[in-house]
């Protein structure tokens, strides 16, 4: 039987909600399923990721065995925005695939809503200047969203990047520094 997580996010209108937990670790031979949906009332926005690490890379820990079944769904008044599904077999030929994670044991997804009008431009001006062979990340743009999705050798670089586009999302839209979360240095 798998352990679920499953996270439902209603955003009144005119509100925003930030979702930024810290990753998910899949010890080989886990079998999860990991569900995040988010409604948004009008005017309402969310920033959010996901940020997954199968197996324990530092301990030479990987996913050899296990399941992982991943979903994330973005509705605006009853209206998909985004709806994505991933399914991991502890083995399969996608975590090593260059189409798939390429030998890299984390990967991530960041979503907005917020739609500054350079925003896209920054951020991979940020994506650019961080990409390497243990680091590759994408931003796509949607009709209302800016997802960026990426893959790493470790969890720590890729919350970096996650951490560093949230704040490039918060100086657009809000014209501040950010405040970090005091949760994040425990």
């Amino acid at each position: 039987r798998p352990k679920t997580v499953a996270v439902h996010i209603q955003i009144a209108a005119g509100a925003h909600c930030e979702w930024l937990p810290q990753e998910n670790i899949l010890f080989d031979g886990a079998w999860a399923e990991n569900s995040v949906r988010v409604d948004l009332e009008p005017g309402a926005h969310y920033t959010g990721w996901e940020i997954t690490c199968l197996g324990r890379p530092a301990a030479g820990e990987t996913f050899t065995r296990g399941l992982l079944d991943q979903r994330l769904w973005l509705w605006r008044e009853g209206r998909p925005l985004l709806g994505e599904r991933l399914r991991i077999e502890g083995g399969d030929a996608q975590l090593d695939a260059p189409w798939g994670l390429a030998g890299q044991p984390v990967f991530g997804s960041l979503v907005t809503t917020l739609r500054h009008p350079d925003a896209i431009g920054r951020l991979r001006e940020v994506l650019a200047g961080t990409a390497s062979a243990d680091l590759l990340a994408a931003v796509t743009e949607l009709p209302e969203l800016l997802v960026v999705r990426a893959r790493a050798g470790c969890a720590t670089r890729l919350r970096g990047l996650f951490v560093a586009l949230w704040q490039e999302l918060r100086r657009r839209q809000y014209d501040t520094e950010p405040a970090t979360p005091r949760i994040w240095a425990t």
